[in-house]
């Protein structure tokens, strides 16, 4: 192609192109509003739905937090009414009179050995007798000798019958030192009592203000609580793969004797009925360990259970044991059933090749030890399996709020990158109308100097006809 062709094709384009300019624009215009428009709508129902499962979220984290709080209460009010509401009857009174004994006891034995013995008020008398003593007349001397003998004698009588009354009075109280301790003790016991009301009442406190926390929707308990959902959610799904794990080594322990017990060349959808089988005896296990998990009241994966009477519950525990024992045995059976059909077929391989097993000494002891390995496994993994209730009901619990943490930050990224792309596109509409309008320059230039030549003559047009309105004015006027 030569380059007179080549600026005729150019030519052409730029005069179809400018010709086109309006609904091109036009057109590039609306496709920017209703692209960047789509987006936005987009992005903005991504951050109100985020927003929307964040703040159902937090709602529901308070609520479960809420009733765990009032369950803690409830367990320690009951505590507290169970175990101390007999010995707190009639605490009051009987430690009040225990302590007041107690405290009149001491006192007692404390003055007796400060009690002084009483002089009879023979002290005087014999004074006196001392004094008069000089005396000429021999019968008041007398007299006054005998009565200094009879006032000394009734003074060592007093004191010696003193000294009786303090021993007897020792004696007793020596007596009543063990009461005087076991009242002590009684005592000591109340004021531990009172301490461990005081322990449970300070933590029935403490979740009270976890409960006025919750109740007030405060952002910092809703941030602990989804935290701790999500901590609760990685362990349970921890555990859950790990008792996953066990299952699968409990059908592979069960699968090939199973094979002995159901009919052989028998499918179900393509599958061995054998392994069906030994598929449905691990569920049946982990099921059993539900109602049992349940009726311990460990879990409440059937909420109508709970409602049962006690007596109900009881009975359906004792079932569920009893199943689960069954089912564990018949695992521990097949369990050996498995080891002897394995040593049958390593056997009838021997034999087939030829060769003669060599039992050596101590082989029987020896063989024994998988056999009773196998059957002990066999009985204890559906006890352990029946555990999974647990982080079961803990992984469905939490799963929605480990969901909902995943999701809601997924869908504001979304929303963000749409309204970025939004602003992208838009732009490179802007950027495609420059580009149209720079390939046309020449036509839209020439068309603004056109525009601009014809401005006099109008300008002139516009003056004379402003002129010859004016000129019409007057004459009217005249006229009037």
């Amino acid at each position: 192609m030569s380059v007179g062709m080549i600026l005729l094709v150019v030519v052409l384009s730029q005069v179809i192109l400018f010709a086109a300019r309006t609904p091109v624009q036009k057109s590039l215009s609306t496709l920017a509003r209703s692209t960047f428009g789509l987006f936005r709508l987009i992005a903005r129902w991504c951050t109100a739905s985020a927003s929307q499962m964040q703040e159902r979220n937090t709602e529901v984290l308070l609520e479960v937090g809420r009733l765990q709080i009032e369950h803690k209460i409830e367990r320690e009010l009951r505590r507290l009414d169970s175990g101390l509401t007999d010995d707190l009857t009639h605490y009051t009174a009987v430690g009040r009179d225990l302590t007041e004994l107690a405290s009149q006891m001491q006192n007692d034995y404390q003055g007796c050995g400060s009690l002084q013995p009483g002089s009879g008020n023979f002290d005087g008398a014999t004074k006196a007798a001392e004094n008069l003593s000089e005396m000429e007349d021999r019968g008041a001397r007398k007299m006054l000798g005998e009565l200094q003998r009879a006032a000394s004698k009734a003074e060592k009588a007093a004191l010696s019958e003193f000294r009786s009354a303090t021993s007897r009075r020792h004696k007793i109280l020596s007596k009543m030192v063990p009461s005087w301790k076991r009242v002590s003790s009684l005592v000591s016991d109340g004021n531990q009592v009172i301490t461990k009301i005081l322990e449970s009442t300070k933590q029935i406190e403490k979740h009270m203000d976890q409960f006025e926390k919750i109740r007030d929707k405060s952002e910092v308990t809703a941030h602990i609580l989804r935290r701790s959902a999500r901590n609760h959610f990685l362990v349970s799904s921890l555990v859950m793969l790990v008792a996953l794990a066990g299952a699968f080594i409990n059908f592979q322990l069960i699968a090939l004797p199973m094979s002995e017990l159901v009919p052989a060349g028998t499918r179900v959808s393509g599958v061995p009925v054998s392994t069906v089988a030994a598929l449905v005896l691990v569920l049946m296990e982990i099921t059993v360990g539900f109602f049992v998990m349940d009726m311990l009241g460990i879990t409440n994966l059937f909420p109508r259970l709970e409602g049962q009477p006690t007596r109900t519950r009881r009975m359906i525990l004792c079932v569920a044991v009893l199943g689960l024992f069954f089912l564990s045995s018949i695992e521990a059976s097949l369990a050996i059933l498995r080891e002897q059909i394995v040593g049958a077929e390593t056997a009838l391989r021997q034999s087939l090749a030829g060769a003669t097993p060599e039992a050596g000494e101590g082989g029987s002891a020896v063989s024994q030890i998988p056999l009773i390995g196998q059957a002990v496994l066999g009985f204890v993994l559906p006890w352990i399996l029946a555990l999974v209730a647990i982080p079961l009901e803990t992984f469905v619990e939490t799963m929605g709020t480990a969901a909902i943490s995943v999701f809601a930050p997924l869908l504001q990224a979304i929303g963000t990158v749409c309204r970025l792309l939004g602003h992208a596109l838009s732009s490179l509409v802007r950027l495609g109308q420059g580009l149209y309008d720079v390939y046309i320059a020449i036509p839209i230039q020439l068309q603004k100097l056109a525009r601009r030549i014809p401005l006099p003559r109008r300008a002139a047009k516009s003056e004379q006809s402003e002129v010859q309105s004016g000129a019409g004015a007057q004459e009217a006027e005249a006229a009037g």
